[in-house]
């Protein structure tokens, strides 16, 4: 009976050893093996509440792991089982077990590259977000025009029209991108860039005057998107006869190198050829007027000196302009600066905002104390005027020219033009204010129609809302625009360029030039 005992105890102990020695063994085998021996990559998308033995068998049915239940106790000893993060991870099944699972506990996810150029408006942008697989179309739409968006980012519009900050942008790739969430994060990013970017400008905006009314750009419908807003708001008074143009109906403009259509001309591209062609249209800028010869030599002031109202800037262009109290004498068709003629009733600037409130010492802070001015400390506390102001006028800017030694000069053009009461006649906004059913072919009736409440022909002041998103030359052209006398620019045809001119005269023949270099290049 002992013998037995003895040689029992000892098979027991042989096999106890035995066996810790092949667990030993199997547990060494699976931990430093790979689970190929032709290792492949491929990229695993984790999608946010995954389970961990969800991620698991997906790993094994790619062959980076062999055993989903040795895995999972790997993770229970390591400590990670709840600690798998979502998003997309490059996985090799030339790894060991552990080097998977740090990947997708510790591992930094894929970044997908979105690249938002200069003057892309918003349904470009959302385009792009879609085609990246950031998120939908839809979703990033209805996000931008979230009134809880604007308000959590402070944007002073009816959406956040000017505030998709253009920069390259390195984002974790949602593997299912079908959720509001995602597109918020994305149009979150770009706001948040912007205001990174701007720190500088609206630092130096006056502050926030909690009791001022809310404006009425707040409420301005968004184009291709008519839900948002109330579309009975008016627009600004309406023209009754021309003015002088500012850009020049009959030649191209140099613009920024997207359009609505993805892949076609630029809006810019297609104003030019619109502008060269229709004889109608160069007959109605034959037919505008020019200001007096005290208006042109007059200097136009910083954003920060504009007055916020239309009637105001009358005022002030009075001030500088003629004795008689009025902002400019009116012109021929000939374009001959008339001698002691006022501008029409019809040719004023309304009360609408006709100002482009920006930054600079002019202005004091109401709020603050001894009058001395105090630099906002966050978006929050920016004098939303001011800020709409610089936004609409560098997304003119942006869209008018490409040449980053140009911005200025053509932000002192509108802003001689505002200053005078002019009416701003940019292309661009007439194009913007069609949304993305825009053709392609502008046409007279397009220019005539004072429905569109972003025409610059029929309405004064700047447009409602800005019309892309400008990148950061042209917000610093708007901020401090060139001092000079010019009140026209039209394409030189040559690098982008453009002809600048004090008259209309001037401008006209600057016109001829261009379509004369034009036809010889046929």
């Amino acid at each position: 009976m002992k013998k037995l005992l003895l040689r029992f105890t000892s098979c027991v102990f042989f096999l106890l050893f035995a066996g810790a020695g092949g667990a030993f063994y199997i547990a060494y085998n699976f931990l430093t093996t790979p689970a190929s021996e032709e290792p492949r990559e491929f990229v695993l998308g984790i999608d946010p509440g995954s389970g961990f033995d969800r991620v698991a068998y997906a790993l094994k049915k790619e062959g980076a792991i062999r055993n989903v239940n040795l895995f999972r106790l790997l993770a229970r000893i390591e400590g990670s089982l709840g600690k798998i993060r979502a998003g997309e991870y490059l996985i090799s099944t030339g790894w060991t077990p552990r080097q998977v699972l740090r990947q997708i506990t510790l591992g930094r996810a894929l970044l997908h590259r979105l690249t938002v150029r200069e003057g892309l408006v918003w349904w470009e942008t959302a385009k792009l977000v879609e085609e990246e697989g950031l998120a939908s179309f839809d979703d990033f739409r209805d996000v931008i025009h979230d009134p809880e968006f604007l308000k959590a980012h402070f944007i002073p519009f009816a959406n956040a029209e000017g505030f998709l900050f253009p920069e390259t942008y390195l984002m974790n790739k949602p593997h299912s991108p079908t959720n509001r969430e995602d597109a918020y994060a994305v149009a979150s990013r770009m706001v948040r860039m912007f205001w990174k970017k701007t720190e500088d400008m609206w630092k130096a905006m006056p502050l926030k005057n909690p009791a001022a009314p809310a404006d009425d750009a707040l409420e301005t419908p968004s184009p291709a998107f008519p839900g948002a807003g109330n579309t009975s708001l008016g627009a600004g008074a309406v023209r009754n006869e021309p003015e002088g143009n500012a850009t020049g109906t009959a030649a191209p403009q140099a613009g920024k190198e997207t359009a609505p259509d993805a892949g076609k001309q630029t809006a810019p591209e297609q104003a030019r050829e619109i502008r060269l062609n229709a004889e109608s249209v160069a007959d109605h800028n034959a037919a505008k007027n020019a200001t007096s010869e005290d208006a042109r030599n007059a200097r136009p002031r910083t954003p920060a000196e504009f007055s916020r109202t239309g009637a105001e800037a009358l005022r002030n262009a009075g001030q500088d302009g003629n004795d008689d109290g009025q902002p400019g004498a009116g012109k021929d068709k000939a374009g001959e600066a008339g001698k002691g003629e006022s501008l029409p009733a019809q040719a004023r600037a309304p009360a609408r905002t006709a100002s482009v409130n920006g930054t600079g010492g002019a202005q004091k802070n109401a709020t603050s104390p001894g009058g001395i001015g105090v630099a906002p400390a966050s978006p929050a506390e920016v004098d939303e005027t001011s800020l709409r102001g610089m936004v609409i006028l560098a997304s003119m800017v942006e869209r008018e020219t490409r040449l980053d030694v140009e911005r200025d000069l053509v932000a002192g053009v509108f802003a001689n033009r505002l200053r005078l009461g002019m009416l701003l006649q940019c292309d661009p906004t007439i194009i913007y204010g069609m949304g993305e059913n825009f053709s392609g072919s502008l046409r007279r009736s397009h220019i005539d129609d004072a429905k569109n409440i972003y025409n610059t022909y029929q309405h004064y002041g700047l447009p409602p809302g800005p019309i892309c998103s400008p990148g950061l030359e042209a917000l610093k052209a708007a901020v401090s625009p060139a001092r000079h006398d010019f009140l026209y620019f039209v394409a030189t045809g040559v690098d982008g360029g453009h002809n600048f001119s004090k008259t209309l005269g001037e401008h006209n023949r600057a016109v001829q030039q261009y379509r004369a270099r034009a036809r010889s290049r046929r």
